[in-house]
């Protein structure tokens, strides 16, 4: 069992993420980090790496792109920009972030993930009552925040550290 200091530790982690760093920065920093704590993460490889599906509406390419650059320069992972119009292309993913989509866009992918029991991520907290699994919570610091029912109702396994460090969303 983790001690309250080695979890204050990690959660410090996340601390600089605070200081001069946009929310797509932010983003592109949680959502990887988020991702290492997938007990599962390994069966979802493709190909032999991690492939997070980026979906986007079109008002949001640039936002994407920026993303993708963002978590490109530091992960090896693949990274697939979808617009939502699209999403016939999403045939596989280790992992979604999901920009606003229009509501019909959004229910596909969160199908999709929870039948390949894939973790989605979202900027948008409002985005957690329609079922995606994690978000940041940017009141007085940045916080993970993971809604409960969406990660049993897909079948995802994640790490107690991270249950610890995150506010949980309940509805």
């Amino acid at each position: 069992m983790e001690t309250f200091k080695s979890v204050l530790k990690k959660l410090l982690l996340f601390l600089p993420l605070l200081l001069f760093s946009s929310e797509i920065e932010i983003d592109a920093k949680i959502f990887p980090a988020i991702l290492k704590y997938d007990l599962k993460l390994k069966e979802k490889l493709v190909n032999g790496k991690v492939k997070i599906s980026i979906l986007y509406p079109s008002s949001s390419k640039r936002e994407a792109i920026k993303l993708r650059n963002l978590i490109s320069k530091k992960y090896k992972f693949q990274i697939e920009l979808i617009p939502q119009n699209q999403i016939s292309k999403l045939k596989t993913s280790s992992a979604l972030y999901l920009f606003d989509l229009e509501t019909r866009y959004l229910k596909k992918a969160l199908r999709f993930a929870k039948e390949r029991h894939l973790i989605t991520f979202s900027k948008s907290p409002a985005l957690l009552r329609f079922g995606v699994v994690a978000s940041i919570l940017n009141k007085r610091r940045v916080r993970p925040i993971l809604n409960k029912r969406a990660i049993v109702e897909s079948g995802i396994s994640l790490s107690s550290t991270l249950l610890k460090v995150s506010f949980i969303y309940e509805n």
